[in-house]
């Protein structure tokens, strides 16, 4: 059987694999380390402003709402409807946000890539890891293939190595994880293409690139007090007196309801979504700032919601509502 696995000289791909070392772009991806910006995500700690969030809660003003019930004016009433702005500056949409920055996906790409399959691959990789490959390639071992057989961790090598099970080695790389994986390497050409696929180093940048600092800090971003905030902030109980707002009715404009629907704006919605984009971990440096919390400020503005004036105005108006809009 030795005479069968004697291609360990075909096997020198390893040296063809060495191409694997020219694409360890360690260098490249070192990019990724420096896009690793945990630093600029830390801005987004900065921005996990429970703080401006505690602005909503002092928005949350009951009083200003209170004014509203001694004002009944639907419109400041719609107001919780841009306040549902609030919502949308809860934003489920920044969430999701830290959720596609989280990302699951990306934990999935963790998967993929940490990948419990790397780690496998590692395994299998393990090699010294390819230096191990080389061991069971130098093959006086792989001859005495006890002796590449004698890495309890590769005990599943040795088995592999046995060597009709070398292709089970393809197998034992083949991880159930990469079943798939196996079957495109289960081929003696999956020996090359463990050459080809070997690249601990490329693994070893997904796991430069796992950043669990950006990821914790996605958690740290995902700000469950952020969320607890938004319920804080949504307070549907303290917006939902429907009752002090049913005055719609005798206020009926629904022209200044279907104001706040255009102040509802869907294009802050839309912008928070321009927003989204992955850069906007970047955008986030400049969205960090809390000038976008104060254009949430500028959305918050009691001074718009405030005027009772424009509303108390709306008193003027409650006679001729049509005016008003």
């Amino acid at each position: 059987m030795a005479e069968s696995y004697t291609p360990a000289e075909s096997y020198t791909l390893a040296e063809s694999y060495t191409l694997a070392e020219s694409y360890t772009p360690a260098e490249s991806y070192t990019l990724a380390e420096s896009y690793t910006p945990a630093e600029s995500y830390t801005l987004a700690e900065s921005y996990t402003p429970a703080e401006s969030y505690t602005l909503a809660e002092s928005y949350t003003p009951a009083e200003s709402y209170t004014l509203a019930e001694s004002y009944t004016p639907a419109e400041s009433y719609t107001l919780a409807e841009s306040y549902t702005l609030a919502e949308s500056n809860t934003p489920a949409e920044s969430y999701t946000l830290a959720e596609s920055n989280t990302p699951a996906e990306s934990d999935t790409l963790a998967e993929s890539n940490t990948p419990a399959e790397s780690d496998t691959l590692a395994e299998s990789n393990t090699p010294a890891e390819s230096d191990t490959l080389a061991e069971s390639n130098t093959p006086a071992e792989s001859d005495t293939p006890a002796e590449s057989n004698t890495p309890a961790e590769s005990d599943t090598l040795a088995e592999s190595n046995t060597p009709a099970e070398s292709y089970t080695l393809a197998e034992s790389n083949t991880p159930a994880e990469s079943d798939t994986l196996a079957e495109s390497n289960t081929p003696a050409e999956s020996n090359t293409l463990a050459e080809s696929n070997t690249p601990a180093e490329s693994y070893t940048l997904a796991e430069s690139n796992t950043p669990a600092e950006s990821y914790t800090l996605a958690e740290s971003n995902t700000p469950a007090e952020s969320d607890t905030l938004a319920e804080s902030n949504t307070p549907a109980e303290s917006n939902t007196p429907a009752e002090s707002y049913t005055p719609a009715e005798s206020n009926t404009p629904a022209e200044s309801y279907t104001l706040a629907e255009s102040n509802t704006p869907a294009e802050s919605y839309t912008l928070a979504e321009s927003n989204t984009p992955a850069e906007s971990d970047t955008l986030a440096e400049s969205n960090t700032p809390a000038e976008s919390d104060t254009l949430a400020e500028s959305n918050t503005p009691a001074e718009s919601y405030t005027p009772a004036e424009s509303y108390t105005k709306a008193e003027s108006i409650g006679k001729s509502s049509s005016k008003c809009f």
